[in-house]
């Protein structure tokens, strides 16, 4: 029987993990960031402005899907703008996303980052 290896996740991944932990982001839904708080890919964006040029009024939007910063994006080296993983929905057959757990799912943040943590290698290229 062969078990699968855990991907580590690199110092940039750890941190929004453990800043979706820390209780310090307020969770919202269906936007980056808004006067409620934050989504997943929000908390992501916020920790990293700092490293980058960002501003949490920008809204990135594509085909109608909210997706991070491409600058936020490459640095956490995800494989999907929005967060994309290669688990096929049982139901639908299609691929999920940290923007689908975190808006229509409804997963708390400490749900999400348990997620990242254990599905590392469908989520990242590689360590960030």
């Amino acid at each position: 029987m062969t078990t699968k290896t855990k991907q580590p996740l690199g110092p940039n991944q750890q941190a929004w993990v453990d800043a979706l932990r820390s209780g310090k982001y307020p969770q919202t839904r269906g936007a980056l960031q808004n006067e409620n708080g934050y989504c997943c890919l929000g908390v992501a964006c916020a920790i990293n402005s700092q490293l980058i040029n960002y501003t949490m009024d920008k809204r990135w939007i594509a085909g109608g899907d909210l997706i991070l910063q491409p600058e936020v994006h490459e640095l956490l080296k995800l494989k999907s703008t929005y967060g994309k993983y290669d688990c096929p929905d049982a139901v639908t057959n299609t691929p999920r996303s940290l923007v689908e757990l975190n808006d229509l799912e409804e997963w708390n943040f400490n749900q999400i980052a348990d997620f990242i943590e254990e599905h590392a290698h469908e989520l990242f290229y590689g360590p960030a």
